[in-house]
């Protein structure tokens, strides 16, 4: 089932063929991570960061892991996760920084 509701049938191949394996492998992931590391000078945090039980908005469509309400998520190294919407906070700090922001993830099927 999709974000709409709509059934769907993925199958591997696909959605991640061996191209676009070592693409996201050996290009997009470390210069995604260079880019927020170096460019946006992100500031590491040393706390975990605690995951809301009901978050609201478009992030209420995920299943977010248990361990991630209750002992919170290890964010010292950055981590890429789907959403619905790019550069989506889920959550912030309270200084209104951003603490668990997310990216997207587009699988197309027909694409190459």
């Amino acid at each position: 089932v999709n974000y709409f509701g709509s059934p769907v049938t993925c199958t591997a191949e696909p959605i991640l063929t061996e191209h676009k394996r070592q693409l996201y492998t050996k290009k997009i992931i470390p210069e995604a991570v260079k880019l927020h590391a170096e460019r946006l000078l992100v500031r590491p945090v040393t706390e975990n960061i605690v995951v809301p039980i009901n978050p609201k908005g478009h992030c209420r469509h995920f299943t977010i892991p248990t361990g991630a309400h209750e002992r919170g998520v290890v964010w010292r190294v950055p981590t890429l996760s789907p959403t619905p919407l790019p550069g989506h906070s889920v959550i912030t700090f309270q200084r209104g920084r951003p603490s668990a922001l997310r990216g997207v993830t587009f699988a197309l099927p027909s694409a190459p």
